[in-house]
């Protein structure tokens, strides 16, 4: 089965690395141990992009270094989209690609805004469940792809990023309504 994550760039207008992020990656890691030995979820699909993307990824790849047999699949909006960034977070998406099982570009080279809701459709189409770091209210591309994953009846988890509360509802297929459960 497959998770697909999505999430801010910023927390409050802070890119990672700082004492937030830290949280937020033992809080991914831990969802993602969760996910893996309770529910059997095997690929986990990132986006590739700063924020929430690399620190997934980067929670995927140390747990497979320590021996979880899980599987990374980078889902990037087009080749190139890293182009415009600093020189070390190039230096750390470049790491990841080479790191990960499987590298799909989504949408052909060069920028457009729309590849980039394009890429979380394509996450979202072939996974189980969307893990969204999120907070409540603020528009975007997070909350796009939530309501796209709802859409399309996804099981959601929610890590609200300042406090690390985890939140989980689930589609029931029999009923057709979601229905909120522990993680």
């Amino acid at each position: 089965m497959t998770i697909a994550f999505t999430g801010h760039r910023t927390i409050n207008g802070i890119y990672a690395p700082n004492p937030v992020w830290e949280k937020v990656y033992i809080t991914v890691t831990r969802v993602i141990s969760t996910m893996y030995h309770k529910y059997n979820h095997i690929d986990f699909i990132s986006g590739g992009a700063l924020g929430m993307d690399q620190i997934a990824a980067v929670s995927v790849l140390n747990l497979i270094r320590t021996g979880v047999p899980i599987r990374l699949i980078l889902a990037l909006p087009f080749e190139g989209f890293e182009s415009k960034w600093i020189s070390d977070s190039k230096k750390a998406f470049n790491l990841m690609i080479e790191a990960a099982d499987e590298v799909h570009y989504v949408c052909d080279p060069g920028y457009a805004p729309w590849k980039m809701m394009k890429r979380n459709e394509w996450m979202v189409d072939r996974a189980k469940t969307v893990v969204a770091l999120y907070l409540p209210d603020k528009p975007g591309g997070t909350l796009n792809c939530i309501n796209y994953a709802m859409k399309q009846k996804r099981s959601l988890i929610t890590i609200h990023p300042i406090t690390q509360v985890v939140g989980g509802i689930v589609f029931n297929y029999e009923s057709n309504e979601y229905k909120e459960v522990p993680i």
